[in-house]
């Protein structure tokens, strides 16, 4: 079964003004991350994420931004309308699935922010695997999109 994954939240204030909330996922404490198979199964959530070293993670935290600026991916948002599959993977099974809400495209637009409305319980769908990769991969995917769903910018440590 998949791991619990622990995650580093906060801050980081860029030389706009602009606070920007950080999801820090490190492969040392994420073993899923490292897996190939894994990999594979979610490669389209991964080519997402924001990667960048350590050294600018920490030099950003204590106020120097401006590399970390510079490898900023995708904002949230566009991360959401991204997805190679956006549809839950329970809609056809789910008792509470609803085809126009259960998807990664229903954002709301009055929100300064557009954050997704789509449900809590969201799955990505992920090819069935034989062992426990596929549990892990659906885990690991999950977690980047609902942190996408609140906003926040998932960064994979390098």
């Amino acid at each position: 079964m998949p791991s619990t994954i622990i995650s580093t939240d906060f801050i980081i204030k860029l030389e706009t003004g602009e606070k920007i909330h950080v999801v820090e996922l490190d492969p040392e404490r994420i073993i899923e991350i490292n897996n190939e198979k894994v990999k594979n199964l979610m490669k389209n959530i991964l080519s997402r994420c924001t990667k960048m070293p350590r050294y600018v993670i920490e030099t950003a935290k204590l106020g120097g931004t401006r590399e970390f600026e510079k490898l900023m991916n995708t904002p949230p948002v566009g991360c959401l309308l991204k997805i190679d599959k956006p549809v839950c993977a329970e809609i056809n099974s789910c008792l509470m699935a609803n085809k126009q809400k259960c998807t990664t495209k229903f954002l709301n637009m009055k929100s300064k922010n557009y954050l997704g409305k789509f449900p809590i319980c969201w799955e990505y769908e992920i090819e069935k695997t034989e062992d426990n990769a596929y549990y892990e991969a659906r885990n690991l995917a999950s977690f980047i999109v609902l942190s996408w769903k609140e906003n926040k910018l998932v960064v994979i440590v390098e």
